[in-house]
C-alpha cells in the first residue's frame, strides 16, 4: 500500500520530521501482545544552581516569524549533546528586554501585552524571575510606555551595586523608570526629552545618548530619585 509523506518544519528551530501515514485504504492491526507505557511522572521541577557553570550562557532570543514568541534562554555552550543543551527558559513577549544581575539569584524581563493578542490597550510589565527555578518572582505594571526595539544590551541596565533597574520608555517622549529592586518597588520615571538609553556611568548616575550626538548625566541620590542632570 502507498504511503503519504508528511513534511513538518518546526520554524523555533528549524527542525523538519519525515514521518509516514497510511493511506484510507490501508489497515492497521493493533497488538495486543505490546506492555502498557509506563506511567509518566508529573509535577516534577528541575532546579537550576544558584552559581552557573562558566559555560553557561543567557541567550536573548527574538523571534522574527512572531513577535509574541521572544525567549530567554539558558544555554550550556559546552555540552555535545543538542537535547541538553538548553537548560532552560522564559517567555519574553513583544520583543521584550532583558538584564541579568552578576550579585542576585534572579534576573529581570520587561514585556508587552494586548488583551487581543496583537490588538487592544497595551500593557507593560517589568517580571522578576527567579534564577533557580525560572518562575516570577514579582510583577510590575510600567506606568510609561517601553523602548520597544530589537534587543540591545542598554534598553534596561543596572547600577553598579546592582540596586537599581533602570528600564528606557519611548512614547515617543524619552524617559527612564528607577525600579528600587532591595524594596521591591518602582521610585519613579526622569525625563531625558531627546536623549534614550541609561548608560550607567557611576554608582548613581546614568548616561543618555542624545540626538544632537551630546549626551546627558542623570545623578540620582541614594533612594534613586534624581539630583541634577548635566
Amino acid at each position: 500500500m502507498p504511503l503519504v509523506l508528511a513534511l513538518i518544519f518546526s520554524m523555533g528551530g528549524g527542525v523538519a520530521q519525515i514521518y509516514a501515514t497510511p493511506t484510507p485504504k490501508q489497515k492497521i492491526a493493533i497488538s495486543t501482545d505490546l506492555p502498557p507505557l509506563p506511567i509518566e511522572e508529573v509535577g516534577k521541577i528541575e532546579v537550576l544552581p544558584s552559581v552557573f557553570p562558566e559555560s553557561w550562557v543567557y541567550i536573548d532570543e527574538s523571534s522574527f516569524s512572531s513577535m509574541f514568541g521572544g525567549k530567554m534562554i539558558v544555554l550550556d555552550v559546552a555540552e555535545t549533546n543538542p537535547h541538553k543543551r538548553i537548560k532552560g527558559t522564559a517567555d519574553k513577549n513583544l520583543i521584550g528586554n532583558f538584564v541579568a544581575p552578576k550579585s542576585r539569584e534572579e534576573f529581570y524581563i520587561a514585556e508587552s501585552f494586548h488583551p487581543r493578542g496583537s490588538r487592544g490597550p497595551r500593557t507593560d510589565v517589568l517580571v522578576i524571575y527567579d534564577k533557580k527555578t525560572l518562575s516570577p518572582i514579582k510583577e510590575f505594571v510600567l506606568d510609561d510606555i517601553r523602548l520597544t526595539a530589537l534587543p540591545r544590551r542598554h534598553a534596561m541596565t543596572l547600577s553598579e551595586d546592582e540596586k537599581f533597574l533602570y528600564s528606557a520608555n519611548f512614547s515617543p517622549a524619552a524617559s527612564i523608570t528607577v525600579v528600587d529592586l532591595d524594596k521591591r518597588e518602582i521610585v519613579g520615571t526622569i525625563g531625558t526629552p531627546g536623549c534614550v538609553l541609561p548608560f550607567p556611568t557611576g554608582k548613581r548616575s546614568i548616561t543618555s545618548i542624545c540626538s544632537n550626538g551630546s549626551l546627558l548625566t542623570t545623578v540620582l541620590d541614594e533612594e534613586g530619585k534624581k539630583l541634577f542632570t548635566t
